[in-house]
C-alpha cells in the first residue's frame, strides 16, 4: 500500500521509501555531471532544515530563498514547509 501524502514534505519520504534510486537528481557544475541518490536527497534537505533551526527560525517565519535551477536548489523547497 502506499504511504500516504498529506504534507509537501511527506513526498521525499514516500520518494525514499517507494522510489529509491541512485541517480534521483542530478546536474552539472563546471562542466562536470554529478547526482544525488533519493536518500542523499533527503539527508541534504534535512541537514539544510536543521541548519535554520539552529540558526533560529521558526515554522511560522517567512523566509525568502534565492535559489538555482538545480537540486541543491530545490532543497529548501521540500523541507521548510
Amino acid at each position: 500500500m502506499a504511504q500516504e501524502v498529506t504534507r509537501t514534505f511527506d513526498i521525499l519520504d514516500r520518494c525514499l521509501n517507494e522510489f529509491p534510486r541512485k541517480d534521483a537528481l542530478g546536474g552539472k557544475k563546471d562542466g562536470s555531471w554529478y547526482t544525488f541518490s533519493t536518500q542523499e536527497y533527503v539527508e541534504k534537505s534535512h541537514q539544510f532544515a536543521m541548519g535554520l533551526m539552529a540558526l533560529g527560525l521558526k515554522k511560522v517565519t517567512k523566509l525568502l530563498l534565492l535559489q538555482p535551477t538545480a537540486p541543491n536548489g530545490i532543497l529548501p523547497t521540500w523541507e521548510w514547509q
